[in-house]
């Protein structure tokens, strides 16, 4: 089986509902907990290189685990696999900032309601949740910091999760020619030859109704 073949099968739209459930639940459920490790790496880490790595590392395994389990799920669509990536991504925000409110807050619930995340991005955003040269970030300056941080976790979970069914060619795919290869020619083999078969369907229909006619 060529190149060209598992070429075909990379890019073949293929979907299942529950892989596509698999892609989101699994990603918020552990964005449950890195969301937590996240906040508290951020609170006690006070180097802000670390914490760009920090960040970026983040939303790159809530985006590793979504496209795991497209592939687990046998998804081969290359836009559901950025939506998904997408909406992992927003989840691990909501996630990383609910545990923001846990580190900073006292009797924050374990999983807090928008609101009451509104409330605390509020009183961070007056008051500040880390310093430079010992002065508290606070206003403008800190909510840039925060859009950045956002950008970095969406958009990482985003692309990871795309390059990983679009990217490479995994091992279930190759299954999946080799198994077709054996039942029969490929997709694209059919295409190419359909012309040889008409041609020869053709020739066979006319001898058989020359015999025919010779017999009657």
């Amino acid at each position: 089986m060529n190149s060209d073949t598992y070429q075909f099968y990379r890019h073949s739209g293929k979907f299942s509902p529950h892989g596509l459930a698999l892609a989101l639940i699994v990603p918020i459920a552990a964005g449950f907990l890195l969301g937590y490790v996240y906040a508290y790496l951020i609170k006690w880490i006070p180097f802000i290189y670390l914490n760009i790595f920090i960040t970026a590392g983040y939303g790159g395994v809530i985006g590793f685990l979504a496209g795991w389990m497209l592939r687990v799920g046998k998804v081969r669509n290359n836009a559901l696999a950025g939506i998904c990536g997408l909406l992992a991504g927003l989840a691990g925000l909501y996630l990383g900032w609910n545990g923001h409110v846990h580190a900073y807050f006292e009797d924050a619930p374990v999983l807090c309601q928008p609101g009451e995340i509104l409330k605390g991005m509020g009183y961070l955003y007056a008051h500040g949740s880390w310093t430079l040269k010992g002065e508290p970030v606070t206003g403008v300056i800190l909510g840039i910091v925060w859009g950045v941080e956002a950008l970095m976790i969406v958009g990482l979970s985003t692309l990871m999760t795309y390059v990983m069914i679009s990217g490479s060619l995994n091992s279930s795919t190759k299954e999946e020619a080799e198994e077709e290869r054996r039942f029969g020619v490929s997709s694209l083999s059919l295409i190419h030859s359909w012309p040889h078969q008409v041609k020869y369907l053709c020739e066979t229909s006319g001898n058989q109704l020359g015999i025919s006619r010779r017999h009657g």
